[in-house]
Protein backbone atom coordinates (compact mmCIF):
# COMPACT_ATOMS: atom_id res chain seq x y z
CA UNK A 1 0.00 0.00 0.00
CA UNK A 2 1.45 3.42 -0.93
CA UNK A 3 2.68 5.51 2.01
CA UNK A 4 2.65 9.32 2.08
CA UNK A 5 6.00 11.11 2.00
CA UNK A 6 7.03 12.17 5.49
CA UNK A 7 7.53 15.81 6.52
CA UNK A 8 10.82 17.09 5.16
CA UNK A 9 10.29 15.27 1.86
CA UNK A 10 7.98 15.44 -1.16
CA UNK A 11 7.16 13.55 -4.35
CA UNK A 12 5.75 15.41 -7.38
CA UNK A 13 5.20 12.30 -9.54
CA UNK A 14 3.52 9.87 -7.18
CA UNK A 15 6.08 7.22 -8.08
CA UNK A 16 9.60 6.40 -6.98
CA UNK A 17 11.29 7.58 -3.80
CA UNK A 18 10.42 10.72 -1.86
CA UNK A 19 12.82 13.63 -2.40
CA UNK A 20 14.40 15.68 0.38
CA UNK A 21 13.09 19.20 0.60
CA UNK A 22 15.91 21.58 -0.33
CA UNK A 23 17.78 23.62 2.25
CA UNK A 24 15.93 26.77 3.30
CA UNK A 25 12.48 25.33 2.49
CA UNK A 26 10.75 23.61 5.42
CA UNK A 27 8.19 20.98 4.45
CA UNK A 28 5.88 20.28 7.40
CA UNK A 29 3.19 18.23 5.67
CA UNK A 30 2.71 14.52 5.01
CA UNK A 31 2.18 13.61 1.37
CA UNK A 32 3.65 16.82 -0.06
CA UNK A 33 3.89 16.95 -3.84
CA UNK A 34 6.07 20.09 -3.91
CA UNK A 35 8.58 21.89 -1.71
CA UNK A 36 7.13 25.24 -2.81
CA UNK A 37 4.71 25.85 0.04
CA UNK A 38 5.44 29.48 0.91
CA UNK A 39 7.21 28.63 4.18
CA UNK A 40 10.58 30.02 5.21
CA UNK A 41 12.97 29.28 8.03
CA UNK A 42 11.90 30.96 11.28
CA UNK A 43 14.10 33.79 12.63
CA UNK A 44 16.55 32.38 15.16
CA UNK A 45 16.72 29.07 13.28
CA UNK A 46 18.51 27.49 10.34
CA UNK A 47 17.00 25.05 7.86
CA UNK A 48 19.19 22.39 6.22
CA UNK A 49 17.83 20.00 3.60
CA UNK A 50 14.97 17.75 4.79
CA UNK A 51 13.78 20.26 7.40
CA UNK A 52 10.25 19.48 8.55
CA UNK A 53 9.16 22.73 10.22
CA UNK A 54 10.54 26.29 10.37
CA UNK A 55 11.83 26.18 13.97
CA UNK A 56 13.25 22.66 13.94
CA UNK A 57 16.90 23.71 14.20
CA UNK A 58 17.43 26.69 16.55
CA UNK A 59 20.64 28.67 16.40
CA UNK A 60 22.92 27.53 19.25
CA UNK A 61 23.03 29.43 22.53
CA UNK A 62 25.53 32.27 22.25
CA UNK A 63 24.36 33.12 18.71
CA UNK A 64 21.30 34.69 17.06
CA UNK A 65 19.73 35.22 13.64
CA UNK A 66 17.02 37.35 12.06
CA UNK A 67 17.41 35.69 8.68
CA UNK A 68 14.71 33.43 7.18
CA UNK A 69 17.05 31.73 4.73
CA UNK A 70 20.12 30.39 6.53
CA UNK A 71 20.84 26.69 6.13
CA UNK A 72 23.63 25.91 8.60
CA UNK A 73 24.43 26.73 12.23
CA UNK A 74 27.68 28.36 11.12
CA UNK A 75 25.57 31.11 9.53
CA UNK A 76 24.10 32.15 12.90
CA UNK A 77 25.63 35.41 14.16
CA UNK A 78 27.69 35.56 17.37
CA UNK A 79 25.84 37.25 20.23
CA UNK A 80 27.22 40.80 20.71
CA UNK A 81 29.17 41.79 23.81
CA UNK A 82 27.19 43.00 26.85
CA UNK A 83 24.31 40.68 25.91
CA UNK A 84 23.36 37.02 26.26
CA UNK A 85 21.64 34.92 23.59
CA UNK A 86 19.80 31.75 24.49
CA UNK A 87 19.08 29.03 21.94
CA UNK A 88 16.99 30.37 19.04
CA UNK A 89 17.50 34.06 19.78
CA UNK A 90 16.06 36.61 17.33
CA UNK A 91 14.63 40.14 17.55
CA UNK A 92 10.99 39.09 17.12
CA UNK A 93 10.14 36.30 19.54
CA UNK A 94 13.20 35.52 21.66
CA UNK A 95 15.29 38.66 22.10
CA UNK A 96 18.84 38.88 23.40
CA UNK A 97 19.01 40.02 27.05
CA UNK A 98 21.38 42.42 28.86
CA UNK A 99 24.10 41.01 31.06
CA UNK A 100 23.01 40.51 34.69
CA UNK A 101 24.36 42.78 37.46
CA UNK A 102 27.39 41.14 39.03
CA UNK A 103 28.39 39.49 35.75
CA UNK A 104 30.15 40.33 32.47
CA UNK A 105 29.19 39.13 29.00
CA UNK A 106 31.83 38.89 26.27
CA UNK A 107 30.70 38.24 22.69
CA UNK A 108 29.17 34.77 22.35
CA UNK A 109 27.67 34.64 25.85
CA UNK A 110 24.74 32.23 26.20
CA UNK A 111 23.37 33.20 29.64
CA UNK A 112 23.28 36.56 31.48
CA UNK A 113 24.83 34.81 34.50
CA UNK A 114 27.47 32.81 32.61
CA UNK A 115 30.52 34.85 33.66
CA UNK A 116 30.40 36.11 37.28
CA UNK A 117 32.52 38.94 38.59
CA UNK A 118 35.20 37.19 40.69
CA UNK A 119 35.01 37.07 44.48
CA UNK A 120 36.45 40.30 45.85
CA UNK A 121 34.74 42.37 43.14
CA UNK A 122 31.21 43.52 42.29
CA UNK A 123 29.26 45.41 39.63
CA UNK A 124 25.76 46.93 39.46
CA UNK A 125 26.03 47.46 35.67
CA UNK A 126 24.17 45.47 33.00
CA UNK A 127 26.50 46.25 30.08
CA UNK A 128 29.80 44.75 31.23
CA UNK A 129 31.66 42.66 28.69
CA UNK A 130 35.03 42.04 30.39
CA UNK A 131 36.18 41.18 33.89
CA UNK A 132 38.15 44.44 34.17
CA UNK A 133 34.82 46.27 34.42
CA UNK A 134 34.03 44.63 37.75
CA UNK A 135 34.83 47.01 40.64
CA UNK A 136 37.12 46.09 43.52
CA UNK A 137 35.30 45.49 46.80
CA UNK A 138 35.77 48.53 49.08
CA UNK A 139 37.65 48.31 52.41
CA UNK A 140 35.54 47.12 55.33
CA UNK A 141 33.32 45.00 53.08
CA UNK A 142 33.49 41.62 51.37
CA UNK A 143 32.12 40.61 47.95
CA UNK A 144 31.13 37.09 46.97
CA UNK A 145 31.38 35.92 43.36
CA UNK A 146 28.64 37.42 41.17
CA UNK A 147 27.86 40.31 43.53
CA UNK A 148 25.99 43.34 42.21
CA UNK A 149 26.77 45.29 45.41
CA UNK A 150 29.21 44.63 48.27
CA UNK A 151 27.83 41.54 50.00
CA UNK A 152 28.23 42.76 53.56
CA UNK A 153 30.48 44.22 56.23
CA UNK A 154 33.52 42.49 57.64
CA UNK A 155 32.75 40.37 60.73
CA UNK A 156 33.75 41.44 64.25
CA UNK A 157 37.21 40.12 65.14
CA UNK A 158 38.37 40.50 61.53
CA UNK A 159 39.29 43.28 59.13
CA UNK A 160 38.72 43.43 55.39
CA UNK A 161 41.18 45.33 53.20
CA UNK A 162 40.18 46.38 49.69
CA UNK A 163 39.25 43.40 47.49
CA UNK A 164 38.14 41.09 50.32
CA UNK A 165 36.05 38.07 49.36
CA UNK A 166 35.05 36.81 52.84
CA UNK A 167 33.51 38.33 55.97
CA UNK A 168 36.37 36.67 57.83
CA UNK A 169 39.12 37.78 55.48
CA UNK A 170 41.94 38.64 57.92
CA UNK A 171 41.75 37.87 61.66
CA UNK A 172 42.83 40.37 64.26
CA UNK A 173 46.07 38.87 65.63
CA UNK A 174 46.71 37.38 69.06
CA UNK A 175 46.91 40.06 71.70
CA UNK A 176 44.25 42.26 70.07
CA UNK A 177 40.46 42.40 69.87
CA UNK A 178 37.76 44.08 67.81
CA UNK A 179 34.08 44.20 68.73
CA UNK A 180 32.72 46.11 65.75
CA UNK A 181 31.98 45.12 62.15
CA UNK A 182 33.27 46.77 58.99
CA UNK A 183 36.92 47.15 60.00
CA UNK A 184 39.18 48.11 57.11
CA UNK A 185 42.73 47.58 58.37
CA UNK A 186 44.96 46.09 61.08
CA UNK A 187 44.99 49.45 62.84
CA UNK A 188 41.34 48.85 63.77
CA UNK A 189 42.32 45.93 66.02
CA UNK A 190 42.73 47.17 69.61
CA UNK A 191 45.49 46.19 72.03
CA UNK A 192 44.35 43.79 74.74
CA UNK A 193 44.22 45.80 78.03
CA UNK A 194 45.99 45.04 81.29
CA UNK A 195 44.29 42.34 83.34
CA UNK A 196 43.02 40.52 80.25
CA UNK A 197 44.12 38.22 77.46
CA UNK A 198 43.00 38.13 73.82
CA UNK A 199 43.42 35.09 71.54
CA UNK A 200 43.20 35.60 67.79
CA UNK A 201 39.78 36.79 66.55
CA UNK A 202 38.70 38.09 69.95
CA UNK A 203 35.71 40.43 69.92
CA UNK A 204 36.14 41.39 73.60
CA UNK A 205 39.03 41.06 76.08
CA UNK A 206 38.81 38.02 78.36
CA UNK A 207 39.50 38.78 82.05
CA UNK A 208 42.44 36.97 83.62
CA UNK A 209 41.37 33.83 85.53
CA UNK A 210 40.75 34.13 89.28
CA UNK A 211 44.08 34.25 91.10
CA UNK A 212 45.96 35.58 88.06
CA UNK A 213 46.74 39.00 86.68
CA UNK A 214 48.06 40.43 83.43
CA UNK A 215 50.92 42.80 84.01
CA UNK A 216 51.29 43.96 80.38
CA UNK A 217 49.10 44.73 77.41
CA UNK A 218 48.77 42.42 74.41
CA UNK A 219 48.43 39.23 76.45
CA UNK A 220 47.49 36.55 73.97
CA UNK A 221 46.54 33.50 76.06
CA UNK A 222 45.54 32.66 79.61
CA UNK A 223 49.01 31.10 79.97
CA UNK A 224 50.48 34.58 79.55
CA UNK A 225 48.93 35.76 82.80
CA UNK A 226 50.75 35.62 86.12
CA UNK A 227 49.53 33.92 89.30
CA UNK A 228 49.20 36.24 92.29
CA UNK A 229 51.32 35.58 95.32
CA UNK A 230 49.74 33.40 98.01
Amino acid sequence: MPQPCKPGTYNPSGSGACTQCPAGQPCPYYGAITSQNGLFCAPGNYCPAKTSFPSQYPCPAGTYSDSISITDSSQCTQCPQSYACSEGTNTLTNVKVPCAPGYFCPAGTSSPTQHPCPAGTYSPATDNYQVAQCSTCPPGYYCLSGSSTPTGQCQAGYYCPQGSSLATQVPCPDGTYLGTTGAMALASCKACPLGSYCPSVSTTPTPCPAGYYGDYAHNELADDTVRTAA
